[in-house]
């Protein structure tokens, strides 16, 4: 018998692959100097970012605090690749 977990553990999981995988992009030094060209793609990474965070916060809280923690922890992100 085999055990597997729900599709919406899945689908967690891979959620936290984008955010994790956009902030190590952005300490990488040309990709940091590639975002400050081009805002636009500078805007839809920071974008991408706080959605998804957003998204899992929704999945184990109220969607008033995950807004507030995933503002928080994007704007701690900006921060420091600043």
């Amino acid at each position: 018998m085999m055990i597997s977990a729900p599709l919406d553990i899945y689908a967690v999981l891979f959620l936290t692959l984008i955010p994790i995988t956009l902030i190590l992009l952005c300490f990488n030094k040309k990709v940091k100097a590639y975002l400050k060209k081009h805002e636009i793609i500078d805007g839809f990474v920071d974008t991408t970012l706080l959605l998804s965070i957003w998204f899992i916060g929704n999945h184990f809280v109220d969607w008033k605090l995950s807004a507030i923690i995933a503002i928080a922890l994007t704007w701690i992100v900006w921060k420091k690749r600043s």
